[in-house]
């Protein structure tokens, strides 16, 4: 009896010491895997998204197909509490759509319209959004009805009977930071985007969460790297190489080299003190493609005040189809052209450059129909193009265009909401995309009038009795405008007494 208890004791210490070594193994190399990844993690660089920028990657295909596997590595800011589309192509009506989304509450989100109806399914209690890389993958099973959310190698979230289509035909391209709405852009930076035509084992997701994708991958769809190389040249090239696509929103500041002197010797008009308000007599009749003037912004001027409008008819306008134009100076001093004449899409162009200098400076947008590109000149010089990622309107805006305010609305005290903050001076608006040449050639001398493009000249240092006279051709002379009296509409229909019914 005392030996078969010898025995037992002895077996029992050897399967505890088995399993203590099994445990200590397994332990270890939870460890490695640990140390491993946070060696991985410190490498890694992506590509900033900034919800106030609206930045974005819009591929330039339509997906073939819903992909099995989507997988991202990302660092989100931390707990923003707001939404974020990471990868997407929703517009309403569509009969089909593929959403990958941060929600209101830092949940990750699965997004999909079929034929069936609606799938929307999400994470509950994850620690998505910490500040710290994490890799996701989200697995559509088709065959097992399964969706499967994944983070960091383990599962975290699974929906089972699923209706789900083995094929999903697009009706829109997908955007990185986006879908078609161009809203809840990400607070994130983002390094890679992986898309798998096969449903990932969980061994083969965390065995390649960093590995080098060389992009002719069984079973992978597409790739894109993402890193800073889209501030040189905007193109975001698939490793699978069947779509890329282009960044739009990503730039550097452009830093402004201050002359002792300014170039500009003449005067113009101070908008500041909101008590002056000029509007041409009539609309243009052809849409701009090239604004210029003259500014001199105080240099102190607070980074998130907006300067305000040089020149347009924005108006606040249910109908977005409406042509509405504004060249502005927007916070922390960039030249931005705004322009809504669609329901689709709004075309935002902006440049990160600074021109709150105390000084006179000269600034040139340019709106290329032909390649699809914004430019912007300062002082006679290029210093940014870039896409334009919707189609430039063709639509003149549709009101007499104000300078120095809009049709925004007024204060309390009478004043218009966006009056310019500062100075503006020979404002010049063209037909033509002007080329660097010509912009730079011409930036600081008197037009003669009869340029080929012209629409509009208002130099704004010989106004008279209330008129500034348009040196163009068209001779569209601006008056001060009084939102009381300016605002009549004379009625179109024949002289004579009428009764109200």
């Amino acid at each position: 009896m005392k030996k078969s208890k010898a025995v037992l004791s002895s077996t029992l210490a050897l399967l505890m010491l088995g399993q203590s070594s099994v445990l200590a193994e397994s332990q270890m190399a939870e460890r490695e895997t640990l140390t491993q990844l946070l060696v991985e993690t410190s490498k890694l660089e992506g590509l900033f998204f900034d919800s106030e920028k609206k930045n974005s990657v819009q591929l330039n295909k339509e997906l073939e197909n819903v992909p099995s596997t989507y997988e991202m590595i990302v660092k989100f800011e931390p707990n923003l509490n707001q939404r974020q589309i990471l990868f997407g192509n929703f517009k309403s009506g569509n009969k089909t759509a593929y959403n990958i989304e941060i929600t209101a509450d830092n949940q990750l989100r699965y997004y999909e319209i079929n034929q069936f109806g609606t799938i929307d399914k999400k994470t509950v209690e994850a620690d998505i959004t910490t500040g710290e890389w994490t890799h996701f993958a989200i697995i559509r099973d088709v065959a097992n009805k399964k969706i499967v959310f994944i983070q960091d190698g383990k599962e975290i979230a699974s929906f089972d009977n699923v209706d789900l289509e083995e094929d999903l035909a697009f009706e829109n391209y997908h955007s990185i930071g986006k879908d078609t709405r161009d809203q809840f852009h990400p607070n994130a930076e983002i390094t890679e985007v992986r898309l798998w035509d096969d449903v990932r084992t969980l061994d083969e997701i965390k065995d390649n969460v960093y590995a080098d994708i060389k992009g002719n991958e069984e079973g992978l769809m597409h790739t894109w790297m993402l890193d800073d190389s889209v501030y040189d040249s905007p193109n975001v090239y698939d490793k699978a190489g069947k779509i890329d696509g282009v960044a739009f929103g990503f730039q550097k500041e452009s830093v402004i080299e201050i002359p002792e002197e300014s170039a500009y010797k003449g005067t113009g008009i101070d908008f500041s003190k909101g008590d002056l308000e000029i509007a041409a007599d009539e609309p243009i009749t052809e849409a701009p493609r090239t604004v210029e003037a003259w500014v001199k912004i105080p240099a102190d001027t607070p980074k998130e005040k907006r300067v305000g409008n040089i020149i347009g008819n924005y108006y606040h306008e249910y109908y977005k189809d409406k042509s509405r134009f504004n060249f502005e100076i927007t916070s922390n001093g960039n030249p931005r052209i705004y322009w809504q004449a669609h329901t689709a899409h709004t075309l935002d162009y902006s440049t990160n450059v600074n021109v709150n200098l105390g000084d006179w400076v000269h600034v040139a947008m340019v709106l290329d129909d032909k390649q699809g590109i914004g430019s912007t000149y300062i002082n006679g010089e290029k210093i940014n193009e870039q896409s334009i990622n919707t189609p430039i309107p063709s639509i003149p805006p549709r009101e007499e265009l104000k300078i120095g305010s809009d049709y925004r609305g007024y204060t309390a005290d009478g004043k218009p909401e966006y009056n310019f903050n500062g100075e503006i001076a020979d404002v010049r608006l063209w037909s033509t995309a002007r080329t660097s040449e010509e912009i730079k050639a011409n930036y600081n001398k008197a037009l003669e009038g009869n340029e080929e493009g012209l629409i509009g000249n208002w130099k704004l240092d010989d106004g008279k009795d209330g008129v500034y006279p348009d040196h163009s051709k068209k001779k569209n002379h601006a008056h001060e405008y009084d939102n009381e009296n300016s605002n009549w509409i004379d009625p179109d229909f024949a002289k004579g007494d009428y009764s109200i019914v």
